[in-house]
C-alpha cells in the first residue's frame, strides 16, 4: 500500500526566512490537531524552473514521461506550494487548502506594490490596493507559486517538463492574425499557460494575504484603503 497525505508543502530551495520556519512549524502543528496527515518536499538548483520540478518530481530525469508527483511512491489530496520567503498564518493554509478550486493562490506582494497575479499573459500584475478592495476568489491568467494550492489529478494531466518555458502568440487586434511569439517570463506562469490548456482554471483568494519578506518587508499594514474585517 502507498501512504497517503492529506497535504505535501513543497518548498524549492536551500535558504528558509525565520517567518517561513516559523510559519510551517505552527502549519503542521494546526494540521496534526486537526488530522490531517502530510508530507514535505524540497530540492535545490540554481534554475527555478528545476528546483520546481525535482521538488515535486524527484531529483532526477530518467524518467520523464512520469508525471505522477513524488514518482506515484505516494497519494495526496493537495500539494501547497510555499516560498521559503513567505510567511503566513494557518487559517491562510486552511482556507487555501479547503477550497473547492483545483488551483487556487493566496496574495503576496512584490516591490512596486503590485502582487503576483495577472488577468491576462503578457499584461500588468494587480495592484496590491485592488486586492484589498475584495473579498471573493476570481480567476486569472497565471499567479505566483509563493503560495498556491494544487489538488490531486492536475499535474497528472500535464506533459513533463511540468515548468518548462511556454511561447504566447501575440495577435494583431485589428486583424485577429498572430504578429508575434512571445516567452512568458516566469516558470510559474508558464505552468499556468499550460495547465489552462488542459482546462484548468487558476483562482485567486483575496482574502488569504501573505507576507513576502524580499529586501523589505512586504506585508499588508502600508497598503492605501479603508476596507477591513478581511475574514467575515
Amino acid at each position: 500500500m502507498k501512504p497517503h497525505y492529506d497535504v505535501v508543502f513543497c518548498t524549492p530551495g536551500s535558504a528558509m526566512k525565520p517567518g517561513y520556519v516559523r510559519s510551517l512549524l505552527k502549519t503542521i502543528h494546526a494540521c496534526e490537531v486537526e488530522g490531517l496527515s502530510w508530507n514535505y518536499m524540497t530540492e535545490y538548483s540554481s534554475l527555478v524552473a528545476h528546483a520546481r520540478e525535482m521538488t515535486v518530481g524527484g531529483p532526477g530525469y530518467q524518467d520523464a514521461t512520469n508525471t505522477e508527483p513524488g514518482q506515484g511512491a505516494w497519494t495526496y489530496n493537495v500539494l501547497m506550494w510555499i516560498d521559503s520567503d513567505i510567511s503566513w498564518e494557518p487559517i491562510d493554509f486552511f482556507r487555501l487548502y479547503q477550497s473547492d478550486k483545483e488551483i487556487i493562490a493566496g496574495c503576496y506582494q512584490i516591490e512596486d506594490n503590485t502582487v503576483t497575479a495577472y488577468r491576462e499573459a503578457l499584461g500588468p500584475a494587480i495592484p496590491a490596493k485592488e486586492i484589498m478592495s475584495m473579498r471573493h476568489p476570481f480567476k486569472v491568467f497565471g499567479v505566483g507559486f509563493g503560495f498556491l494550492a494544487v489538488k490531486s489529478g492536475v499535474f497528472e494531466t500535464m506533459t513533463r517538463p511540468w515548468f518548462a518555458q511556454e511561447v504566447i502568440s501575440v495577435m494583431n487586434k485589428q486583424t485577429g492574425e498572430e504578429e508575434y511569439k512571445f516567452p512568458l517570463m516566469g516558470e510559474d506562469l508558464s505552468w499556468c499557460n499550460k495547465a489552462q490548456r488542459m482546462g484548468k482554471d487558476i483562482w485567486i483568494d483575496p482574502q488569504v494575504r501573505v507576507t513576502h519578506q524580499k529586501t523589505l518587508m512586504l506585508d499588508w499594514s502600508d497598503v492605501d484603503t479603508d476596507w477591513s474585517n478581511r475574514r467575515a
